[in-house]
C-alpha cells in the first residue's frame, strides 16, 4: 500500500511538472506573439508614415511647380515693365518692392522643393569628421553658453557624397531644434559612425536600402516628443511652436537626406531626449565598386536678378518653345523674340514632335510638366531622332541625366529672368558656331 501511495505521489508530481512546463511554454509563446505583434505594428506604422510623407512630397512638388510658373509670369512682366519706367523713382521703388516679393516667393518654392526631394543640389565628396570639426566653433557660438556641445566621431570615417551647404544647414537646423527643446540649456551630442546594412537590417526601415552608410546622429537631452508628435514630425508646416516658425525644418531635413540617397530615423520619448539619425550613403567613388555618381545637369540660374537691357544678337537661333501655360508661353516667347531669335510657340509635346519632323530647329526649350507627354519624354525623343537640336529643360528642379537616359542636357531653373535666358541662348549660339553639326 505504501508503494502504491508513492507511485501515486510520483505521478501527481510528474503531472504537476508537466502542467508547469506547459504553462511556461504557453507564457513564452504568448510573449513571442505579443512581441511579434508589436513589431508588426511598428513596421506598419513606419510604412504608413513613409507612404504619407511620399504623398505629401509629391503634392508639395506639384504646388511648387505651379507656384514657380506664377512667379515666372509676375517676375518676367516686372522686368519688362522696368524698361519702360524711365527715371520715375517712385514707380521704380514700388517695382523693386514687388521684385523683392517675387524673390521671397522663389525662396519659399525652393524650400517646398527641398521637402519634395527636388531641390537644386551640387553634391561633392565630404569628409564628415573634418566638416564637423570646422563647424564646432560656429555651432557652439550660435547655440549659446547654456548648451554643452560634444563631438564623438569615429576614426576612419567613410566619405559621403552630398551637397555640403545643405548638409551644414541641416545640422544647424537640428541643433537649433535641440536647443529649443532643452530651453537653452543642456547637452547636445553630434556622433558619427560607419554603418553597413544588409537586406535584413535595412528592412527595419521603409526608406532604407542595403549598403554602406555614415550614420550622423544629433542627440539632445531636451523635452522629447510624444508618439503623436513623432508621427507628424516630418510633415511640412507641422510645428508645436506658437512663435514665428515656418514648420518646414524637419520636413526639409527629411527631403534633403532622401534626395541624397539616405534616410532618417527619429527616436524620442515624451519623458525626455531626442535623437535624429541621418544615414548618409558612403561615396561610391571612395569604395571603388564601379558605381558612378549621378551626373548633374548643366544648370542656368534660379532667381530673379537685376533687370538688364535686351540687345538682340546679330544672328538668332530657331527655337521651339513648349509650354502649356499660355501666359508664360507668350511672355517667354516675347522675351526670346526681342533677343533676336525666331521662336515657334507650342503647348504640347505631341505637337512639338510634329514640328520637329517638318521644320529645322536649333534649340528645343520645353517645360517638364506638360499635359499629355512629359517634357522629359519629349527631350528623350528629340535627342534620339534629332541629335542636332540642343535640348533645354525649364524646371523648378534639376533633372537627373543618368536616371532619365538623357545627355548634354541643360536645365533652366524657374523662376528665370531675362538675363538668364539671354546668357543661355548666347552660350548655345556660340557653341553651335564652333562645334561641327551632330546630325
Amino acid at each position: 500500500q505504501g508503494s502504491e501511495v508513492t507511485e501515486q505521489q510520483r505521478s501527481q508530481m510528474e503531472l504537476q511538472e508537466y502542467r508547469e512546463r506547459l504553462e511556461e511554454l504557453v507564457r513564452e509563446r504568448t510573449r513571442e506573439l505579443s512581441q511579434s505583434e508589436a513589431e508588426r505594428r511598428t513596421v506598419e506604422a513606419a510604412l504608413a508614415q513613409s507612404q504619407r510623407l511620399e504623398a505629401v512630397g509629391k503634392l508639395t512638388g506639384g504646388i511648387a511647380h505651379d507656384f514657380n510658373n506664377m512667379l515666372q509670369i509676375i517676375g518676367g512682366n516686372l522686368q519688362l515693365l522696368r524698361r519702360s519706367l524711365g527715371h520715375d523713382e517712385t514707380a521704380i521703388r514700388r517695382l523693386e518692392s514687388a521684385v523683392s516679393g517675387v524673390e521671397k516667393g522663389a525662396q519659399l518654392a525652393r524650400q517646398l522643393l527641398a521637402v519634395a526631394s527636388r531641390q537644386s543640389l551640387q553634391p561633392q565628396q565630404i569628409q564628415l569628421g573634418s566638416m564637423l570639426d570646422e563647424m564646432r566653433g560656429l555651432l557652439a557660438g550660435s547655440l549659446g553658453s547654456g548648451v554643452r556641445l560634444e563631438l564623438d566621431i569615429d576614426s576612419g570615417l567613410w566619405p559621403v557624397f552630398a551637397d555640403v551647404g545643405n548638409l551644414q544647414t541641416v545640422l544647424f537646423n537640428l541643433a537649433f531644434n535641440a536647443r529649443d527643446a532643452m530651453s537653452g540649456g543642456g547637452s547636445l551630442l553630434l556622433r558619427a559612425r560607419n554603418r553597413s546594412l544588409d537586406a535584413a537590417s535595412a528592412a527595419a526601415w521603409p526608406d532604407a536600402g542595403p549598403g554602406d552608410y555614415v550614420l550622423l546622429s544629433v542627440i539632445d537631452d531636451g523635452s522629447g516628443m510624444s508618439s503623436e508628435v513623432r508621427t507628424h514630425a516630418f510633415e511640412p508646416y507641422f510645428t508645436t511652436r506658437h512663435e514665428s516658425n515656418s514648420g518646414l525644418g524637419l520636413s526639409m531635413v527629411y527631403g534633403f537626406v532622401r534626395q541624397s540617397g539616405g534616410f532618417v530615423v527619429l527616436e524620442s520619448e515624451e519623458q525626455g531626449g531626442t535623437a535624429v539619425h541621418l544615414y548618409l550613403p558612403r561615396d561610391p567613388e571612395a569604395v571603388g565598386s564601379g558605381e558612378t555618381r549621378p551626373e548633374p545637369a548643366s544648370v542656368v540660374g534660379a532667381s530673379v536678378a537685376t533687370p538688364v537691357p535686351v540687345d538682340a544678337p546679330s544672328a538668332g537661333l530657331d527655337i521651339l518653345f513648349v509650354e502649356d501655360d499660355p501666359t508664360l508661353r507668350m511672355l517667354t516667347g516675347e522675351v526670346m523674340s526681342e533677343l533676336g531669335h525666331r521662336v515657334t510657340l507650342i503647348e504640347s509635346a505631341e505637337t512639338a514632335l510634329e514640328q520637329l519632323e517638318s521644320h529645322s530647329f536649333d534649340v528645343l526649350l520645353t517645360d517638364v510638366g506638360l499635359a499629355g507627354m512629359s517634357g522629359i519624354e519629349l527631350a528623350r525623343r528629340t535627342q534620339e531622332h534629332h541629335p542636332d537640336v540642343d535640348v533645354v529643360i525649364a524646371s523648378g528642379y534639376p533633372v537627373d541625366v543618368h536616371r532619365e537616359g538623357l545627355r548634354d542636357l541643360r536645365t533652366m531653373l524657374k523662376p528665370y529672368d531675362i538675363h538668364q535666358v539671354r546668357t543661355l541662348l548666347d552660350n548655345l549660339q556660340a557653341e553651335r558656331a564652333l562645334a561641327p553639326r551632330r546630325g
